[in-house]
């Protein structure tokens, strides 16, 4: 890249100089895209009591997991 700068504009002294030059040549190489993607993780929630006769009980199911990223 410098090479290349460097034929096309000869010394260069700030990057204020070929900023527009970069711009150009990275729009003409690269093509970005974005694509949002959601993800559902489910978590296991047991949950346990004891009843009136003093038998304990556990029951466990799934449930949707959201956390959020920024």
């Amino acid at each position: 890249l410098l090479s290349y700068i460097t034929s096309r504009c000869g010394e260069v002294k700030s990057v204020s100089e070929v900023e527009s030059i970069l711009k150009e040549l990275f729009e003409s190489m690269y093509d970005l895209e974005y694509r949002e993607e959601v993800e559902i993780r489910y978590r296991t929630v047991t949950d346990t009591y004891t009843d009136e006769d003093g038998n304990e009980y556990t029951e466990s199911h799934e449930e949707p997991h959201f956390e959020a990223h920024s």
